[in-house]
């Protein structure tokens, strides 16, 4: 008997020293990942994680949640005339089902056709009306339909690959709403004086293997999951908000995150 003991005590060892290494190991090559991939391939392998967390978008208490504080305060307050309310990555419909139960003509875009499925399911349970539709948000076009509001929470501002692909995305955006519609938009922000480790090698990388030459400090990308960038401060997203044809009209920041208000700069200048 103390011989099975010693040996399964060697072994659990052995095994915990190979774990944390392989963790270290890990955490090594997703920290090269933001600049090894381009911000196109960190996008796809985005796409593809996010079906896997349907049961995490979709379980009937997060329906129940419904809009979170900040959410329903930003609604309350900006889209208090009803009207008609477009989503951007439904999911399994928390912020759609919510918005529906408010009155609001509700259109959830979501390029999981298996989360999308969830979303009606969902709905139908809870006897409102939203139209799910299949689609990217990156490159959302609801043609000559065009929305009082849109809304693009759950920090999904910042899982969006670079600068570039952003501006573009808030382009499309603007495109879809009516000439004084607003705009919801969530992301993260970086904590003060956190250091960027490997900055210097992650540009090097960047740039042999033609990657994500774009990097910046606050760029994180894990394979188990997707791109994320966490904003130093609100200056970049305000800078690129303005590329797009938007005008901030209200903000608030938090500890980890921030939420703006937009609406496009020329209606808003017209008002």
């Amino acid at each position: 008997m103390r011989i099975v003991s010693h040996i399964t005590f060697s072994i659990s060892r052995a095994m915990y020293f190979i774990s944390e290494r392989l963790y270290r190991l890990t955490a090594v090559f997703d920290a090269l990942n933001v600049a090894v991939f381009t911000p196109e391939e960190m996008a796809g392998i985005g796409r593809k994680a996010y079906n896997n967390l349907v049961e995490s978008f979709s379980s009937e208490e997060s329906i129940m949640t419904g809009l979170v504080d900040w959410e329903k305060e930003t609604v309350e307050r900006f889209a208090a005339r009803k009207g008609s309310f477009l989503v951007l990555g439904a999911g399994g419909g928390r912020e759609a089902i919510a918005l529906a139960k408010m009155g609001f003509r509700v259109v959830g875009i979501d390029s999981s056709p298996v989360m999308l499925e969830v979303g009606r399911q969902n709905a139908e349970r809870w006897k409102v009306a939203v139209d799910f539709r299949e689609g990217d948000f990156l490159s959302s076009d609801t043609g000559d339909e065009k929305f009082d509001y849109c809304l693009l929470s759950c920090v999904m501002y910042s899982s969006v690959p670079s600068s570039e692909m952003r501006v573009k995305m808030l382009r499309h955006i603007r495109n879809n709403l009516s000439d004084k519609g607003i705009l919801i938009i969530h992301f993260l922000l970086r904590p003060k004086n956190a250091p960027d480790k490997g900055k210097n090698i992650k540009l090097m990388v960047a740039r042999l293997v033609r990657g994500n030459t774009g990097y910046r400090t606050g760029d994180s990308f894990s394979t188990a999951l997707h791109f994320m960038r966490y904003f130093p401060d609100d200056g970049e997203v305000i800078s690129e908000v303005s590329q797009a044809g938007f005008r901030v009209l209200d903000k608030e920041a938090y500890p980890e995150s921030e939420y703006m208000v937009l609406s496009p700069a020329d209606s808003h200048e017209a008002q």
